[in-house]
């Protein structure tokens, strides 16, 4: 009794959330139902996350406890030259049934192709050896693609390319052994802010008055790990204009008026602030309203869509608003 009510329950979920088809003949047409044993990761069922199960052909399926709906499908064979040698083909959803993730194992490093999704739309592929980056890798937004990365043993070389909405090359930069060496901002185009004193800057002048860190921390000139600079436009009122480039191409990263200089909370100290993707395209635009303490976000896709309009009041979040995309 209980193994048919099992089965009705699964049968009941793959039915209301359906499951995205991943291309792969053996794993899509595999009838869920049936496979033999039930494992639990843990030796308590109460303190695991998924069950699983093992069916013909040496497949193995993962599944979310709570949903019935298929966490992951594993395959291994042995390879036609060695017996020593496993190759596996692994495939994740998440608990919605969208895809997640598809990866090909060689002694159970990560070898070959990984295809990464987000809300079951195709994100990111690269190409891994013994689970290290080797190949190209490549990023995506709604079928297109924004940039593409060469790496070797899992540093950055040769060239990664930044694209425009419509498929252009917009941003070229030359690495070698993962150090930056050269750029070329073939069809760079920054966005206009709609803001007129903020469009009509001349960013070639301005005073660079610090070198920044990935964790926003200073560094110097020199330093390797300098990604961003930042230079003063003179104060106005009781905010300082301040603008940050991105040190390999010195574009455009950021545009913002703030009460403090170097450190600062867009939500606290500053009026306006825009930040931009290397495309050129806007990342993101925040306001301080009149009261102080509200600050409206709205954050945009690499191609400058509008996604999301968020709102904080003392820092705290207040409402997201998301919007739908055409």
């Amino acid at each position: 009794m209980k193994k048919l009510l099992f089965i009705f329950i699964m049968f009941t979920s793959f039915t209301i959330y359906g499951l995205q088809k991943s291309g792969i003949k053996e794993y899509d047409e595999l009838d869920l139902t049936k496979g033999e044993g039930i494992k639990y990761r843990n030796k308590d069922p109460n303190l695991s996350d998924y069950y699983m199960k093992e069916y013909d052909s040496n497949i193995t399926v993962l599944f979310y406890d709570q949903t019935d709906i298929p966490k992951a499908f594993f395959k291994k064979y042995d390879s036609e030259n060695s017996k020593k040698v496993v190759y596996s083909k692994a495939l994740f959803y998440k608990e919605n049934g969208d895809l997640d993730r598809i990866l090909e194992y060689k002694n159970d490093k990560m070898n070959g192709m990984a295809f990464i999704y987000d809300n079951g739309v195709l994100s990111e592929t690269a190409e891994y050896k013994d689970d290290v980056l080797n190949g190209k890798r490549q990023f995506f937004i709604n079928g297109k693609i924004t940039n593409l990365i060469e790496y070797k043993n899992n540093k950055k070389i040769g060239k990664t390319i930044y694209y425009d909405e419509n498929g252009a090359v917009s941003v070229i930069e030359n690495y070698e052994d993962d150090k930056f060496i050269s750029n070329e901002n073939v069809n760079y185009r920054l966005q206009k802010t709609g803001i007129p004193e903020y469009d009509n800057i001349d960013f070639s002048k301005g005073e660079i008055i610090a070198y920044y860190n990935e964790k926003g921390e200073f560094v110097s000139k020199d330093s390797d790990e300098a990604i961003q600079y930042r230079k003063s436009f003179g104060k106005r009122g009781d905010f300082f204009l301040v603008v940050d480039y991105y040190v390999n191409t010195n574009n455009i990263q950021g545009i913002v008026e703030t009460r403090k200089i170097y450190f600062f909370d867009i939500l606290r100290e500053a009026k306006m602030s825009f930040a931009f993707y290397e495309n050129g395209n806007i990342c993101y635009d925040q306001t301080l309203k009149e009261d102080g303490v509200t600050s409206e976000v709205k954050k945009y896709d690499y191609f400058g869509n509008l996604e999301s309009i968020i709102t904080y009041k003392k820092r705290k979040l207040i409402n997201v608003k998301y919007v739908e995309q055409r």
